[in-house]
């Protein structure tokens, strides 16, 4: 029924939907749903992704109560030298798929994306917390 799949959903604390590529032993199913509850989980997950629209009262909540914890993306929470380090591993990241789409990964705004990432990581992470 809709309330177990809704149940399930909201009792995990992460949730990644992703689709299969490739390399099927790349990640771990924790909770298995047949397609249909898999179809209405995504359904609840998509409601409550928008649950915040033009909703005033939970956004304020969701800057003060929530992104302490649900900010772990946020540069600040991360290892320093994930950040230090990002034009590097960008760059190299750009060069190893260049094979598969040269006009993308050799484009100056693509390569520089790395840059440019750790260069507002800063306002990336105040924005993140509810701050800027």
């Amino acid at each position: 029924t809709d309330e177990e799949v809704l149940s399930a959903v909201m009792a995990c604390k992460f949730i990644v939907l992703s689709e299969n590529v490739g390399n099927a032993g790349a990640f771990e199913q924790v909770l298995y749903m047949d397609r249909p509850r898999l179809e209405r989980a995504i359904r609840h997950l998509a409601r409550f992704h928008a649950a915040t629209y033009d909703d005033g009262d939970m956004l304020e909540r969701a800057r003060s109560d929530m992104f302490a914890q649900g900010s772990y993306w946020s540069p600040d929470q991360r290892d320093p030298s994930e950040v230090s380090t990002l034009p590097q591993v960008w760059a190299e990241l750009c060069r190893a798929f260049e094979g598969e789409d040269e006009e993308l990964f050799t484009r100056p705004s693509v390569v520089s994306l790395g840059q440019r990432l750790a260069s507002s990581a800063d306002a990336v992470s105040a924005r993140l917390r509810g701050g800027g």
